[in-house]
């Protein structure tokens, strides 16, 4: 068997031997390269077809274009030249059109758009000028009344010059200087250069265009010198000097103007003094483009002889590396395959066989001596990884077993608990409704008031293990804010005024009335945060606030509970919201409750995807903000039925009562034949079976735990009664309430249910749905 490293030194001397002769090659590709790109760049970016029509817009705009004429038109009132001038303005427009053609980009469209328009407005001069010169009007009345400002013009060209050589600043040797120096030329010559700023000096006799005119004739000789620099031929020389000459001819010019303007001569007749032949150096200009696009068309077939020329040549070699690189891979290939891929895959196989069966022995054989200290690691590896799973898994199963035990705990305990609560909280309403002494009414008070406090203490709990196990799911329903800021301030009116505090309320008027939510569950969070106020603040005011806010870009609902009670410390303000904390009285002793009232809100308020925060500074009050989506809505449409039950005096009933305990069995039946019901009770399912099947009732109250039979059974048993006891309405009445037990419920067939510690206000309204029904 070939080793591993036996391989790898093949490889790696078949991979030298590669690398040399494919440098070798590079080495001498790079040199003829160089050579054909230098040409293709130049020729790609000198026959640019932007740079030719700018050639074309700066011959149609300055020297023996556009302005030339248009000045010469003024000083000469030779109407003779308004042909040449219109056709000026036509090949403008003509080649603007084309420019736009090429797919300029926004900043270029500006910059046409803004030579277009000068245009346009030397064009809309030409008729007034037609007039000015019939009605014999002097130059200089002529040239201020159609002057026209060429600024943007100017800069526009400048502009799409700069972009138009952008591509040449990758030129090598002197033809980008030859594109440019000749581009220059014209523009110092042209619009906006020599002859421009003489014709402006000859009309308004303004010194500055007298200097422009200098500086401009300054600099096109500067640039032809430069361009006798870069070898020109012969027959560029020759025109080179034709333009000195023109240029020559017009800075005398320039100084005899200079001379004559201050005589106080006519202006045509100076114009006519100092005037230069123009057509020699026009011809130059037009020859030495021809010159130049003669050149490129050589440099293109040099290019193109050139990639003939290495083109088999290329293809040889790239064949022939193309070969010793396929025949590397398919080498590679084997070796990789016998030293690497064929260990991998028995690991494979090994790992496939670990995921389908944890318990059998995960140590692995890779047949390869390359590998022997490699397997070695893994299989220690793998004896550990197999160990510390076990481990894993088994305190698994112990966690997700103590996590069923709590939940069958805090269920248990809830109906443990419920169930005497029931009977406290009960028998003292029944008691504070019959007559007592004023002593004997505060005492139950105070019995119902310990028994309420209780009940409290058990929703904390049960909230907090629902929230821990993901069981509450939100009710959304239309919900009235002023309603549940009502409800919230007069359930805890009696607790506010017996430590002199008020409770405000403050709706900002631009809210809803009406908003989308779980009515029961905002009414929670309102209860706890002005519950904690109250309980810290002493002949004080707290205050429940909604407004509306926008945070970041989503309306969101503010609601804020402020107080002016003892404050919290920043170090217990930073641990409120954490479990079982709590905050003590300014007197040291610790406040009643679980610790679990701000972390449940908090907990609900991410549940609405809203946030929870506060704010306090002891001695001076506290400020608490919960911010939650703003959905408005509709009022919700109250059936006639619906609207029926809240006043509806439900006729006497016949009502069956199943309950095992006794003190809640009284507890009940003690209601419900104060409202006049007829009452009858069983103390297990079995007993509610035969009840059922022997009598006729209007609505049976069904416990769910009790012996012999529970309420399940004895409800699904009843639901299978072949007489008309299968469609009695069934409440149930348990102590258990979270999600999945009102589901097993609504499945046993029970029509609804009531929570224990029973309210008479719900026990009641219970009775008048099903009246209704």
């Amino acid at each position: 068997m070939i080793s591993l490293r036996q391989s790898y030194r093949g490889i790696i001397l078949f991979l030298c031997l590669t690398i040399l002769g494919v440098v070798g090659v590079g080495v001498s590709v790079h040199f003829r390269v160089l050579e054909i790109s230098d040409a293709w760049h130049l020729y790609t970016t000198a026959r640019s077809e932007r740079f030719v029509l700018l050639n074309k817009l700066r011959g149609d705009l300055g020297f023996g274009g556009m302005i030339h004429k248009f000045k010469n038109l003024v000083l000469r009132h030779d109407l003779g030249l308004v042909p040449g001038l219109e056709t000026s303005f036509l090949n403008l427009k003509r080649h603007l059109e084309e420019y736009r053609k090429l797919g300029p980009s926004a900043a270029e469209e500006a910059d046409l758009r803004a030579i277009e328009l000068t245009v346009s407005d030397y064009e809309d001069k030409l008729g007034l000028l037609e007039l000015l010169i019939e009605a014999g009007e002097s130059p200089t009345v002529i040239d201020r009344r159609v002057r026209v400002s060429d600024a943007a013009a100017l800069s526009a060209l400048t502009n799409l010059e700069n972009i138009a050589f952008h591509i040449g600043e990758g030129l090598r040797g002197s033809d980008r200087r030859r594109l440019r120096n000749l581009a220059s030329i014209r523009a110092q010559l042209g619009y906006g250069g020599m002859i421009h700023a003489f014709k402006n000096y000859l009309l308004r006799g303004d010194e500055d265009y007298l200097d422009q005119a200098r500086e401009r004739a300054v600099a096109v000789r500067s640039l032809v010198e430069d361009f006798l620099t870069l070898d020109p031929t012969d027959v560029e020389q020759r025109h080179m000097m034709a333009l000195l000459a023109t240029v020559t001819a017009y800075r005398h010019s320039i100084e005899r103007a200079e001379n004559l303007r201050p005589l106080g001569m006519d202006i045509s007749e100076i114009d006519d003094m100092v005037r230069v032949d123009d057509g020699a150096a026009l011809e130059a200009l037009d020859k030495l483009d021809a010159a130049m696009t003669l050149r490129l068309q050589q440099r293109k077939l040099q290019v193109d002889h050139s990639i003939d020329d290495i083109g088999g040549w290329l293809a040889v070699v790239l064949i022939g590396v193309g070969l010793a690189l396929m025949l590397l891979t398919i080498f590679i290939g084997y070796l990789v395959k016998r030293g690497m891929l064929d260990p991998i895959d028995r690991l494979k196989e090994k790992v496939a066989g670990i995921s389908g069966d944890r318990t059998a022995d995960w140590r692995i054989d890779l047949n390869n001596p390359d590998f022997i200290s490699v397997q070695q690691e893994i299989n220690g590896l793998l004896d550990r990884l197999q160990s510390q799973l076990h481990e894993i898994t088994m305190e698994r199963d112990r966690t997700a077993a103590a996590m069923e035990t709590k939940s069958r705990f805090v269920a248990n305990v809830s109906h443990e608990l419920r169930t005497p609560l029931n009977g406290i909280i009960g028998m003292s309403e029944l008691l504070l409704s019959s007559p007592l002494t004023e002593d004997q009414k505060k005492l139950t008070g105070m019995v119902r008031q310990s028994g309420e406090v209780l009940k409290s203490l058990v929703n904390d709990i049960l909230d907090f293990s629902k929230l821990n196990e993901g069981k509450i799911n939100l009710v959304v329903v239309p919900c009235c804010i002023t309603h549940m800021a009502d409800l919230t301030i007069s359930i805890l009116s009696d607790k506010a005024a017996a430590r002199g505090t008020k409770l405000e309320k403050q709706i900002d008027p631009d809210l809803s009335e009406w908003i989308a939510g779980d009515e029961g569950r905002i009414t929670q969070i309102l209860l706890n945060l002005c519950s904690n106020a109250v309980k810290f603040t002493e002949n004080g005011t707290v205050t429940l606030s909604f407004r509306r806010r926008l945070v970041e870009d989503e309306e969101m609902l503010e609601i804020a509970v402020t107080d002016n009670g003892i404050g919290i410390s920043a170090i217990n303000l930073g641990r409120i919201f954490d479990r079982f904390e709590q905050v003590e009285e300014a007197n040291g002793a610790q406040v009643e409750g679980t610790g679990l009232g701000l972390s449940i809100v908090g907990s609900l308020v991410e549940l609405m995807g809203g946030t929870l925060g506060a704010k306090s500074e002891e001695g001076k009050g506290s400020h608490f903000t919960v911010t939650i989506p703003y959905r408005p809505c509709k009022a919700p449409v109250v059936s006639a039925g619906a609207a029926q039950s809240n006043n509806i005096s439900v006729p006497p009933r016949k009502i069956l009562v199943v309950e095992d305990n006794e003190i809640n069995t009284v507890l009940i039946q003690r209601i419900l034949e104060a409202d006049g019901h007829m009452v009858e009770t069983c103390s297990d399912g079995a007993q509610a079976v035969k009840a059922a099947q022997e009598n006729s009732y209007d609505i049976i109250l069904m416990d769910v735990q009790m012996p012999v039979m529970d309420g399940l059974e004895a409800t699904r048993q009843i639901r299978a009664l072949p007489n008309g006891a299968a469609g009695i309405p069934i409440v149930g009445v348990t102590a258990n309430v979270m999600e999945d037990d009102r589901q097993v419920c609504a499945l046993a067939g029970m029509n609804t249910i009531i929570a224990k510690p029973i309210e008479q206000a719900h026990l009641r309204q219970a009775l008048a749905d099903f009246a209704i029904r």
